[in-house]
């Protein structure tokens, strides 16, 4: 289901959030002040996450298992959201 003019996920811009909103009945204003809440949560919510699987303590069998794990997270966390709040923003 398109969101505004984005077919992909990698696409979606802060207009067409605001588009999709006013499709479901959500004014403008209320809009961007959920979009802006949003953008200032997310990524403290992202390192938070990541912070906390980086502190879980792991046996030495499985510590190759958890680097991967902590890789991904910060893909995730950089790739990710910090790249859709920018595009939000």
């Amino acid at each position: 289901m398109p969101i505004g003019k984005a077919r992909r996920f990698g696409e979606v811009t802060r207009d067409d959030v605001v588009e999709f909103g006013r499709q479901l009945g959500v004014s403008k204003a209320a809009a961007l002040r959920m979009i802006n809440r949003l953008a200032e949560r997310a990524v403290p919510a992202a390192q938070a996450a990541y912070s906390m699987l980086d502190a879980v303590s792991v046996p030495d069998a499985a510590r190759a298992a958890a680097a991967g794990e902590l890789q991904w997270a910060r893909e995730i966390r950089h790739r990710v959201v910090e790249e859709s709040v920018r595009r939000l923003a």
